[in-house]
């Protein structure tokens, strides 16, 4: 079973999550039955009276679709995955649609409800995301939230909390134009002086930001405040990962 599951957003960046260990959803999905039990007992004493099955069957429908339910409205968490910090993604960076979620509940009674378990347990154990059958079918995967356990490391670098943007309108760039920039930047051509110079003036021209520092600084400061605005989108997008500050 892999301890992290890289995963590519939308956005170009490349984000290491921790993948939630068997130990933790085993514990979950427990929590979880032990509410279902709970709501059943209460049903029991409630419907006692009740004459007609329709309202029974109404009753206990909950519990049917609780798995589905819960991760649908609650962000891919049950009862159980809020306490044990876990969460259900999407492999592909996206959210999850609920389809997804749909897809990896119809699927429990193969990995859960067979063989006690040990279908969904052999999976976990032994596909390179750590991902039951469900999670392969709907292409999600269960994460752990616990503090410093998940980390951004290739595509874009992390920027200190108290980092504050130069310039603004680096916001309405695209990452075609950092790409660029940074391969400027590396550059170890004999004109780079002339390079750095021509495209710093270049994105003084189109982007209309007024460069306060030599060419080369300007170039890096605009890097680092793409990163800045990116992480800012990306956070609001998936709100999963936790700030590992660099200087």
């Amino acid at each position: 079973m892999p301890e992290f599951i890289t995963i590519h957003t939308a956005r170009n960046i490349e984000i290491e999550y921790r993948v939630a260990s068997l130990g933790d959803r085993i514990i979950a999905r427990l929590i979880d039955s032990i509410i279902c039990v709970g709501y059943i007992f209460l049903l029991i004493i409630i419907t006692a009276s009740l004459q007609s099955p329709v309202f029974i069957y109404l009753f206990i429908l909950p519990v049917f679709f609780y798995t589905f339910i819960f991760e649908r409205f609650n962000d891919g968490q049950t009862p159980g995955k809020n306490i044990m910090m876990t969460r259900v993604v999407s492999v592909d960076g996206n959210q999850v649609t609920t389809g997804m979620y749909f897809l990896r509940w119809l699927l429990l009674l193969v990995d859960v409800r067979m063989a006690s378990g040990v279908i969904g347990i052999i999976s976990i154990l032994v596909s390179a995301k750590g991902q039951r059958l469900g999670d392969v079918a709907a292409g999600t995967a269960v994460i752990s939230l616990k503090k410093n356990q998940s980390r951004d490391k290739a595509v874009f670098r992390r920027i200190s909390p108290n980092f504050k943007p130069t310039f603004s309108q680096v916001a309405s760039m695209n990452d075609q134009d950092i790409q660029t920039i940074k391969k400027v930047i590396k550059s170890k051509a004999e004109n780079k002086h002339a390079l750095v110079t021509a495209t710093a003036n270049k994105i003084e021209d189109v982007y209309g930001i007024q460069k306060n520092a030599s060419s080369l600084s300007f170039l890096n400061s605009v890097v680092k405040d793409y990163n800045f605005y990116q992480q800012q989108l990306h956070k609001k997008e998936l709100g999963r990962y936790d700030e590992e500050e660099i200087v």
